[in-house]
């Protein structure tokens, strides 16, 4: 690993995009391109084609090029990673990633004194999205054997400390729950694979307090076919989808801003599988099983999409994942194309 390289890309300062250096820019001219990589988990873009993927097939995080190929660093990890997270404070910087498999959570050092070091903790139940949180917390959601139990834990990232888990009884078995965090209002939003969405707030991430069932809107929001929620990076936006009439809602302090109102209508028949602000809350992607739509997050309700691409000779997927590098100025979007998920292949494109 080339630790002065990485401490180049990954500024410190809050204030400066993750990565700005001249040397960095890979953009060609060329529009748009692909990468494939052994079972992909999730992509966290910076920008100018920087990412780091989670490569599943090896257990490893890797920050790579994808418009050029070039590997800046790696890291193996103890077992499997999934989602990933960039978690950036007042002198810390830290990548964590979910192993479900295993049981466990690793962080990695981007910018302190251990930098490229990685840390690991196994956890009880398994478990899958990360989402941040208040101050230098972060919470991860986990699955038990018990199909209706689902627990939530806080992070402290600094210290790398986890809460005893807050076990929400759940009234429906969900496979494939995400969860989201409000900031503003301390309040935590669970979307259902099943299609039902879920509110749940209460207990601060200090104490890892147990989270009570309530719900703002008790028809309308329970009625939701949702099946994903995420939070922008400010943690100030809640989107919530609603697969029925491919609709995105906001959620403003726990409650649906104007539920019959769209704040962006996705103009398609394709199942939704994934949304992805980038890292500045500007820009949202929504990816659907053939295609990648870009929204002017900051515009008015009701905003019409602004750009997006079709993977070019790539089937539908139903795990079709999005991501919008710092300043929205590259889109990925990652399917297995249809080759049963032995590899995975990033496409990416200038927007």
């Amino acid at each position: 690993m080339n630790q002065p390289a990485l401490s180049t890309v990954l500024s410190t300062d809050e204030a400066v995009p993750l990565c700005t250096t001249d040397d960095l820019n890979a953009v060609t001219s060329s529009s748009g391109g692909s990468l494939s990589i052994p079972r992909a988990g999730s992509v966290v873009p910076l920008c100018d084609g920087w990412v780091f993927v989670s490569e599943r097939a090896t257990n490893r995080i890797v920050m790579r090029n994808v418009v050029t190929g070039v590997t800046l660093a790696e890291w193996d990890l103890p077992d499997m990673p999934r989602e990933m997270l960039i978690v950036d404070g007042p002198g810390n910087k830290f990548l964590f990633a979910s192993m479900p498999l295993g049981f466990g959570i690793a962080r990695i050092d981007l910018a302190g004194p251990g930098l490229g070091d990685v840390m690991s903790k196994t956890v009880e139940g398994f478990p899958t999205t990360l989402t941040r949180g208040n101050g230098d917390y972060i919470w991860t959601n986990f699955h038990f054997d018990d199909p209706e139990a689902l627990g939530v834990r806080a992070i402290h990232a600094p210290n790398f400390t986890i809460s005893t888990p807050s076990i929400l009884e759940l009234d429906y078995s969900g496979s494939a729950n995400t969860i989201a965090f409000d900031q503003a209002t301390d309040q935590m939003f669970v979307s259902d694979a099943t299609g039902t969405a879920q509110f749940r707030q209460g207990g601060g991430p200090a104490t890892g307090a147990a989270f009570d069932l309530t719900n703002p809107d008790d028809e309308e929001f329970d009625e939701l076919n949702s099946g994903i929620v995420v939070a922008s990076p400010d943690g100030d936006t809640i989107a919530l989808v609603d697969q029925t009439t491919k609709l995105v809602y906001d959620i403003d302090d726990g409650e649906l801003a104007d539920f019959h109102r769209t704040w962006w209508d996705v103009d398609t028949d394709e199942p939704i599988t994934g949304l992805s602000f980038d890292a500045l809350g500007e820009t949202l992607g929504v990816a659907t099983t053939t295609e990648l739509i870009i929204f002017d997050a900051t515009d008015d309700h009701g905003s019409a999409e602004t750009d997006g691409f079709d993977p070019s000779g790539c089937g539908g997927d139903f795990e079709a994942f999005p991501a919008i590098s710092r300043g929205a100025d590259i889109g990925f979007y990652k399917s297995d194309c249809g080759d049963g998920g032995l590899s995975e292949t990033i496409f990416w494109y200038e927007l």
